[in-house]
């Protein structure tokens, strides 16, 4: 199993606009096969920012490349996502192999 990890910065006056981005990607019409196998979502702040740390998994890194390839040819995704008008930063995208020393 993976963990990809997508780290996101945006100012405090743009978290509505994040969430509504968020919530529009939950669309049924992007719903595909493969997909992920859960999601977490982790935030902290300053005075000015807001980062937010979205963890997704995937049962291997074939998957999530596969629905990478899906969302990237929706034109709708990629106007949620990677637009001129964004309002948040992607600041990376890491990929965590899961690692168990007990067993």
């Amino acid at each position: 199993m993976i963990t990809v990890l997508f780290e996101y910065k945006l100012e405090k006056k743009y978290l509505e606009d994040f969430k509504a981005r968020l919530k529009k990607s939950a669309s049924s019409k992007f719903q595909s096969e493969p997909s992920n196998i859960g999601m977490n979502f982790m935030q902290r702040e300053d005075d000015q920012f807001y980062y937010i740390n979205l963890f997704i998994k995937y049962r291997n890194v074939e998957e999530y490349e596969e629905r990478t390839k899906f969302e990237r040819s929706q034109d709708e995704w990629n106007e949620t996502w990677f637009s001129d008008d964004l309002t948040h930063e992607l600041l990376s995208v890491t990929i965590w192999k899961d690692f168990s020393p007990m067993s």
